[in-house]
């Protein structure tokens, strides 16, 4: 059903660009209709990166303000899903720092300095099988999952790049995505 853009929709939710200046044409106006559009892929993307849908959602929530509040600095250079995506990935990284809100309070500090060294260990431990892995797939399915999942390129791109339609993408990481999880799975862990 297709209904009408309201005139609120279309307008800029936020402009926070000096009043000294004049809003630059290159600067992208973030509407409604614009987050609506992006909204998806940054999830997507978020959900990839973390393991908690309600994270992955406070992420993009936050990815969203920081690209509001520096709408101003966006210099074209790269698209805007491209720009957005580097902000996520910074919030994302803000989180694991812990520089983020935390989903549950931890009873002691020393208790969070021995989680986090655990956590670079293990991290450390799965890129260390991931790079291991990834030549043992096909140059398709290495190609497919590299541009879409680490640089978040649209399937469509990928497809079209390869030479092969935007459903054989999906079957490409589909198979690429199982094979690194075994890779990387500990075998007494897999079913």
């Amino acid at each position: 059903m297709n209904r009408p853009v309201s005139a609120q929709a279309r307008q800029p939710l936020h402009h926070p660009s000096p009043p000294e200046t004049a809003r630059s044409p290159d600067v992208p106006v973030i509407t409604d209709a614009v987050i609506t559009r992006l909204q998806p892929a940054l999830l997507r993307a978020a959900m990839r990166m973390v393991q908690h849908r309600e994270t992955a959602e406070d992420v993009v929530q936050e990815t969203w303000i920081s690209a509001l509040h520096s709408v101003h600095a966006y210099e074209g250079r790269a698209s805007l899903t491209t720009w957005l995506i580097a902000i996520l990935r910074r919030r994302v990284f803000d989180l694991r720092r812990g520089a983020g809100p935390r989903t549950q309070p931890l009873e002691d500090e020393e208790h969070a300095v021995d989680l986090r060294l655990t956590e670079r260990v293990d991290a450390r431990a799965r890129v260390a099988q991931v790079s291991r892995a990834l030549p043992s797939l096909s140059e398709r399915e290495r190609t497919a999952l590299v541009l879409c999942d680490l640089r978040y390129v649209p399937r469509s791109e990928v497809a079209a790049q390869l030479r092969v339609s935007p459903e054989y993408v999906r079957v490409l990481l589909h198979r690429a995505r199982g094979r690194m999880r075994e890779a990387v799975t500990p075998r007494e862990t897999r079913s």
